[in-house]
């Protein structure tokens, strides 16, 4: 009897561990595919597992992504969620971990802790690309400093337009209006008027998806990068690409 109430043991000890790195693999796959990102990682948490997703509540999870692609093309370095207490059909998120286009699920988690991370070089590939009368960006700690192309200047691919050819800074500061990440202008009076309508446009060119409501979320300029953090105290998500049921 001993014998075998060791063997059990262990054989549940492998099937918890084994499901546990199955949901956080495939999870973490189907994330990077859903954001078209770089790389991601899933933590559900520690063994023993099973318990907790057979039930449907799990102490704790975390979404690491790396190099997700926004609308547009705009590149974000980084994005890292922290849930707790989290609550959801544990049948449902099988299929899900199986196939991101089963249908969506609720979840629902307590004290919900997140990032988002812009990098300066990536802000500027994209907004050049919507804007292209735009010379360079910069994200200084005074605010993110935009430079248009002088008359009959163009920009190169191996070197920096000199300061002959761009215009004075456009600056202006990241703020979340209606969960959503603008830029708003703080200084365009300086720059020539025919760069006025293109330097207002700036302002809602980053369509990343809406931040849930109930969050608060505040954006700050890093050392070459734009942070947005956003906490709560609850939080509903639905999770999936399929429709709903």
């Amino acid at each position: 009897m001993a014998v075998g109430l060791l063997v059990a043991v262990g054989l549940y000890f492998v099937v918890d561990v084994v499901s546990l790195q199955y949901l956080e693999s495939r999870g973490a796959d189907q994330i990077a595919r859903t954001m078209a990102a770089e790389s991601a990682t899933l933590d559900l948490g520690n063994v023993p597992f099973l318990p907790g997703f057979i039930t449907g509540r799990l102490g704790r999870a975390e979404v690491k992504v790396r190099g997700a692609s926004a609308p547009g093309g705009l590149r974000v370095q980084s994005v890292t969620t922290t849930l707790r207490d989290v609550h959801f059909s544990p049948g449902r998120m099988f299929a899900l971990a199986r196939s991101s286009f089963a249908a969506r699920t609720k979840v629902e988690a307590s004290q919900p802790l997140g990032s988002i991370e812009i990098a300066e070089d990536d802000l500027e590939d994209f907004v050049q690309r919507s804007v292209p009368l735009i010379g360079s960006l910069q994200v200084r700690a005074s605010g993110i400093e935009v430079h248009f192309l002088t008359e009959g200047a163009s920009l190169s691919d191996d070197d920096e337009p000199s300061e002959e050819e761009i215009s004075k800074p456009a600056r202006y500061l990241p703020k979340v209006e209606a969960g959503r990440i603008v830029l708003v202008p703080t200084s365009v009076s300086q720059i020539d008027r025919r760069f006025r309508a293109e330097a207002e446009r700036i302002r809602n060119l980053i369509e990343l998806p809406q931040i849930p409501e109930g969050l608060s979320a505040v954006a700050r300029l890093g050392e070459g990068v734009v942070v947005v953090e956003v906490q709560g105290a609850e939080v509903e998500l639905m999770v999936g690409e399929g429709s709903p049921e």
